[in-house]
């Protein structure tokens, strides 16, 4: 494949990419303006997981699309960069310490991006996002004087 074509793939994606995620928030606007114009108050978690579920579908689509913006990405970089990074060298030679503190570091990022990772996933199964949202929207109606 050309480098022509692997750029051409990526330029289409980037428009699929933007048109998803356009979509993608016009649905979450829909959603929380018709939460808003419901009148239930407070707003309760059934009726935001109501909302919300109807407009699943382009949410985890955009999500879809920027884990295949990631893949696509990485396989289709144009083979000239790949030639450039594995003739790129670095002189300064580093001591044992140095390694080490590196490989310290870089188990400490990772271990922080699993925590993380791992709250998030918790904050999603045990309805946080409803939870927040509806926090959100009785926040900020109340402030400005909405409701």
């Amino acid at each position: 494949m050309t480098n022509e074509t692997k750029m051409r793939i990526l330029r289409i994606y980037s428009i699929l990419l933007g048109v998803v995620i356009v979509i993608a928030a016009i649905c979450l606007m829909a959603g929380c303006l018709s939460i808003y114009n419901s009148g239930d108050q407070p707003y309760s978690r059934e009726i935001v997981a109501e909302t919300f579920s109807k407009i699943a579908i382009p949410v985890f689509l955009c999500i879809g699309m920027i884990v295949l913006g990631f893949v696509l990405n990485f396989l289709l970089s144009p083979a000239d960069e790949k030639k450039e990074k594995k003739t790129v060298s670095i002189n300064k030679e580093l001591s044992e310490a140095d390694l080490l503190e590196a490989k310290r570091i870089r188990i400490s990022r990772y271990c922080i991006l699993g925590v993380a990772v791992l709250f998030l996933v918790y904050g999603l199964a045990t309805g946080g996002i409803a939870d927040v949202l509806a926090k959100a929207i009785n926040i900020c109606t109340e402030c400005i004087g909405l409701g």
